[in-house]
């Protein structure tokens, strides 16, 4: 659970802010004398607790795991990884123990990052232009899914696709998707609800007839079990270079990493002929 309040607090959003302190408190095992089975149970004071988790976790997908830029970037990166540790030597899959240490996410972006800026071949790459750059592809379209959905490059996903490139006039590979989808409420895994009878004695009630999130008792909640949308999008030089090829070539002329570092060189010099 500590990971809601934790990516809230580094994204800086006010979602997934939850008491975990009262849910765990309220948390508890029973044995149930019905059947002789042992149960997950919650006290029934901590039901809202409960609620707002599972409240704030659906915000939390719809809102920042599932925001288009973070799914846009993550799918890139998926793609850009692989073709990275092929071409950067230092980049071999480790296969010693410290070097797994090592091997960890700053270190390979650093690595990744410094070869953009300094290698000349590597300032096209789609990785210079997402890293380097800071080049987040252009968002194109957000389908959302059925609940009962489970195929993320179904029929209709891939006819999105078609429809995407043949409005911008691009081959259909150049439009990249990706799904984001996530069980809001996972069946059978809530717990029941402690009533407590009071002499050690005690009943356990479903969940959903105590929920907020079930106000017709245990039919439909409130929330939708299932989250399910697709994100399309397309590398911002192809968007340009579909639109005009020429002012795309002049682009990338005037932004390319392997020129950065003789930037402030030239500023200085201006400015020194001007004094």
């Amino acid at each position: 659970m500590d990971y809601l309040l934790r990516d809230s607090f580094y994204c800086g959003v006010s979602y997934g802010r939850i008491d975990i302190e009262h849910i765990i408190a309220g948390l508890g095992l029973a044995t149930w004398k019905r059947n002789g089975r042992t149960y997950l149970t919650v006290k029934e004071k901590a039901v809202l607790a409960i609620d707002d988790l599972l409240w704030s976790r659906h915000q939390m997908f719809l809102q920042v795991y599932g925001h288009k830029t973070n799914v846009a970037l993550n799918r890139t990166l998926q793609l850009a990884l692989p073709e990275a540790m092929s071409e950067i030597q230092d980049l071999n899959p480790p296969r010693r123990y410290n070097q797994y240490l090592e091997f960890t996410d700053d270190f390979v972006l650093a690595k990744i990052l410094s070869l953009c800026f300094h290698e000349k071949k590597l300032g096209e790459k789609g990785y210079a232009r997402l890293l380097a750059r800071r080049q987040v592809p252009e968002h194109l379209y957000e389908l959302r899914l059925p609940t009962t959905t489970s195929a993320p490059e179904s029929l209709e996903v891939l006819a999105r696709r078609d429809q995407l490139a043949n409005e911008r006039g691009v081959d259909a590979s150049k439009v990249l998707f990706a799904p984001s989808a996530n069980d809001i409420i996972k069946k059978g895994l809530l717990p029941f609800v402690f009533i407590d009878k009071g002499a050690g004695g005690f009943e356990l009630e479903p969940y959903q007839s105590r929920s907020s999130l079930y106000p017709f008792g245990e039919g439909e909640a409130a929330l939708p079990p299932r989250y399910a949308m697709v994100h399309f999008f397309m590398d911002r030089d192809d968007t340009m270079q579909a639109a005009d090829p020429g002012k795309n070539e002049t682009r990338k002329e005037k932004i390319s990493p392997s020129k950065i570092e003789k930037l402030p060189m030239k500023a200085a010099a201006r400015t020194s002929k001007k004094k």
